[in-house]
């Protein structure tokens, strides 16, 4: 059922590390201010901008809502915890103050039987453009797809990678080309505005290397881009999908890591915070000279990113990382 029909209108619940958060952001306090004050309004997604800022992702968003005078358009800059289901077209919730707005996450997630979550969320007075702008892509997988030859593909397995037992956020994406040949798009970073649709079966964009046709690399934002008319009121990902395995708490998949039993506490500024398996084997990794820090970094970020953890948990961990 849509969430349309069972969404609740309720305010965020903060925990003590997010009390200190909104008591020191001036952009926090003024987000949790709509969200207490603001109308509440149903809105689509219609522009996703990615960015790189320092090492980590910017996730901004254009949310188009329909108002008693007409169709308005406010931006969000976040880093959700399910970050795959805000996608190009889908139906979201939010708050209107004015022009500004803020996604009020917690009806959604409610929705979506997913519990109450926070979601760290800035109010962009400027929000991005309609369509899909992915400047944060892999250097490399963008000149690929600025010179290799132009084709389409068919999904036939997806196989997330691990490291030291634990899963990462690349996946090795065996495709079966037009002409019926075979390509891998190799330790693929997929975006979060496209693991919604990456399952067997889905046909995409692709660019071959025109020295080894088996190499491919995956045009994701013109992927996206091709799906909005598709979205509809669904709240469960599509079977096979990285979205759904993101959320099936089985196997490989992140839902396993996020379920699995906390273990020992790590100090941080704002107090102990459990520290999940992932990140104590990455912890550990980069203590026993296993792992470089720029590694360890970029895996804290891409994990904070995917919402597999929050900025306090990386925090500790770079604490825990750094202790004797």
């Amino acid at each position: 059922m849509g969430f349309f029909r069972r969404g609740a209108s309720a305010l965020n619940q903060a925990d003590p590390v997010t009390s200190a958060a909104i008591a020191l952001s001036p952009s926090i306090r003024r987000v949790d201010k709509l969200l207490a004050n603001g109308t509440t309004a149903n809105g689509v997604i219609t522009g996703v901008r990615f960015s790189l800022n320092d090492s980590t992702v910017r996730k901004e968003f254009a949310i188009s809502v329909k108002t008693a005078s007409g169709w308005q358009r406010i931006g969000v800059r976040t880093q959700p915890p399910l970050a795959h289901r805000l996608r190009l077209g889908v139906p979201v919730v939010v708050k209107l103050d004015g022009e500004r707005g803020a996604l009020d996450w917690q009806s959604m997630s409610q929705a979506w039987g997913s519990g109450d979550q926070f979601l760290a969320q800035e109010s962009l007075l400027r929000p991005p453009d309609d369509g899909v702008v992915d400047t944060a892509l892999d250097s490399r997988v963008q000149r690929h797809l600025a010179k290799w030859s132009r084709t389409t593909a068919t999904i036939v397995s997806l196989s997330r990678r691990t490291m030291m037992g634990m899963p990462t956020q690349n996946w090795d994406i065996v495709l079966q080309l037009a002409d019926g040949g075979a390509a891998t798009s190799k330790g693929d970073d997929v975006p979060s505005y496209a693991q919604w649709y990456a399952a067997p079966g889905v046909t995409l964009p692709v660019a071959l290397d025109p020295k080894d046709p088996s190499r491919a690399a995956i045009d994701w934002p013109a992927f996206a881009l091709a799906q909005f008319d598709t979205v509809g009121f669904d709240d469960d990902p599509p079977a096979g999908s990285i979205a759904a395995e993101l959320e099936a708490g089985t196997g490989s998949g992140a839902g396993a890591a996020m379920s699995a039993a906390p273990v020992a506490a790590a100090p941080s500024a704002a107090g102990p915070v459990e520290l999940d398996r992932t990140l104590r084997g990455w912890v550990d990794a980069v203590r026993g000279g296993h792992m470089g820090r720029a590694e360890f970094e970029q895996s804290l970020a891409d994990w904070q990113a995917a919402g597999m953890c929050t900025a306090a948990h990386a925090a500790a961990a770079r604490d825990a990382a750094d202790a004797s």
